[in-house]
């Protein structure tokens, strides 16, 4: 039996299913964008320029996975949402 809280998506749901792929992906493309967001406001804080360049460089990914979802398909769609899903996870700590 699948367990809803570590599903790939944040409702348990098939990304696939009932909701538009491209949406749920760019829903957590920004939610990993957000995470980053705030560790970068933590890194500028206390003058951690390493991590701060580093949060950049994975923030700017994320923003051009956003731009990719424009034009891609549901299949890309929801292997993009599922790598989101997992990386929010790992970043957040609930994996």
């Amino acid at each position: 039996m699948d367990d809803p809280q570590h599903s790939d998506s944040p409702s348990g749901a098939d990304p696939t299913r009932g909701g538009e792929p491209a949406e749920e992906a760019r829903e957590r493309v920004l939610r990993v964008v957000a995470w980053y967001s705030s560790q970068l406001l933590s890194a500028l804080r206390a003058g951690r320029t390493q991590d701060v360049e580093r949060l950049l460089a994975e923030q700017r990914a994320c923003k051009a996975d956003l731009r990719a979802l424009e034009e891609a398909g549901e299949d890309e769609a929801a292997r993009i949402a599922g790598r989101y899903a997992r990386l929010y996870r790992e970043l957040s700590g609930e994996a």
